[in-house]
């Protein structure tokens, strides 16, 4: 009796578990594949918020059901898709952006800036940003200028955020 009922079910739960590890396997195809994706931090622009070699796991519908908003972490695709620069958001469309003091201005208002800790000693003019246009920056202000891959892109080139 015992050897009938193991031969009646034993099929039934491997093709159960098969079809379940088969829905799990897509979840993550879809979830690894298309929705998220880790990438890693490749300079120091954006130290002390994000060092350097530390994996960030990025999400593509952060923008899907809302706007980006200044002081945002985002992902911005200026050389293709496959290199993505981590930056953080400080002007949005109709916003005039300026470095000076140390100190991030926007619309000549000083921003706060919790998350910047290291000192700025470098200046840079005001600049507009224009409709369909987002200003970027990294966190880390203190390297030299000509270090820095930020200003004003543009907002499709935005992939998404990191997921925290």
């Amino acid at each position: 009796m015992r050897e009938s009922i193991k031969r009646f079910l034993w099929p039934r739960m491997n093709r159960r578990f098969a079809l379940r590890l088969a829905i799990v396997a897509a979840a993550a195809f879809l979830l690894f594949g298309y929705v998220t994706r880790p990438y890693l931090v490749a300079g120091k622009s954006m130290e002390p918020t994000y060092s350097e070699g530390s994996l960030v796991l990025g999400s593509r519908f952060r923008y899907a059901f809302r706007e980006v908003r200044r002081g945002d972490v985002v992902f911005v695709m200026l050389a293709g898709p496959s290199v993505m620069y981590l930056k953080r958001v400080a002007g949005l469309p109709g916003d005039t952006v300026e470095l000076r003091e140390g100190s991030l201005f926007v619309n000549g208002e000083r921003q706060e800036e919790p998350w910047r800790r290291l000192p700025c000693d470098w200046n840079r003019k005001p600049q507009p940003v224009e409709p369909g246009f987002l200003f970027v920056v990294g966190d880390n202000r203190s390297m030299p200028i000509e270090q820095h891959e930020f200003g004003v892109v543009l907002r499709k080139r935005i992939f998404g955020g990191p997921l925290w």
